[in-house]
């Protein structure tokens, strides 16, 4: 009999689509793993990804970027408990290389500018009971669902985020206007000499196909989106993804989704 593969374990925050781009990357490179979810609060409340990422001081060095972020997600352990992947990229690179300079634009500002206009709208108080549906959606605890139906601690933890990746109004429209230039040299890409890691074609999507269909999932409306399963948003963030659908990447985006991720979600071990 031929061994079995080792189970990774899986540490996510819900409506994170940087965890959503490291669960896609390890269905697509074959890696079975387990996922234990928190809500986004109670992953630095609860969870133990601190206290994994300071046993790891000795391997990793003092001056690690991950020792610095000690509650980013998502955190991989292999099954000696060990960290294998300190965010998604770490995950990417297991399904193949993504352009050097794509990747400090999806990384630097597609990823942000979609998390800070998704939360624009998710973190409203007028939207509070998509919040609580959202973010406690499966496989999301029972105790921690219970939890977050305290409005004191759920509000609490919307402002929070609200403070630190929405701000205000205007710093919302400054990530749109940033979203936008980084979408036009993303199109660029997709036009020049690189333009086969974006054929949808086939049967298979490539690394960079997977970061840029996943860092945009927020606003590109696909179904089967953890937590932006269009069905489940408010009205103003639907009517803003449909002005974002107009944009060609932003629909490659959905189609590649549509396509790739929700037969990954069928098909998925965790």
């Amino acid at each position: 009999m031929a061994p079995q593969p080792e189970r990774l374990t899986v540490y996510t925050i819900s409506l994170s689509h940087y965890c959503d781009a490291g669960r896609w990357a390890l269905q697509v490179a074959g890696k079975p793993y387990q996922e234990i979810p928190y809500i986004p609060g109670f992953h630095q409340m609860f969870g133990p990804m601190k206290r994994f990422r300071k046993n790891a001081m000795k391997t990793m060095g003092r001056d690690s970027e991950a020792i610095k972020r000690p509650f980013s997600t998502p955190c991989v352990l292999d099954d000696k408990g060990v960290i294998v992947a300190n965010e998604c990229w770490d995950c990417i690179e297991l399904v193949g290389p993504v352009n050097t300079a794509l990747k400090d634009l999806l990384n630097d500002v597609v990823g942000p500018a979609t998390r800070c206009i998704a939360y624009s709208h998710i973190l409203r108080e007028e939207n509070d009971k998509t919040l609580l549906k959202i973010a406690t959606a499966p496989p999301i605890p029972f105790w921690q669902r219970a939890l977050f139906r305290i409005t004191v601690l759920r509000r609490g933890i919307a402002s929070k985020m609200t403070e630190l990746m929405v701000h205000n109004e205007e710093f919302v429209q400054g990530q749109r206007d940033k979203l936008n230039e980084a979408l036009r040299q993303i199109q660029t890409m997709m036009e020049g000499d690189e333009s086969d890691v974006f054929n949808l074609d086939g049967q298979e999507i490539s690394a960079t196909g997977l970061a840029v269909a996943a860092l945009l999932c927020p606003l590109s409306g696909a179904s089967g989106a953890p937590g932006y399963s269009i069905e489940d948003l408010p009205e103003s963030m639907v009517k803003e993804i449909h002005q974002w659908l107009e944009d060609p990447v932003v629909m490659w985006a959905h189609t590649a989704y549509e396509k790739f991720r929700n037969q990954g979600n069928r098909d998925r071990w965790g």
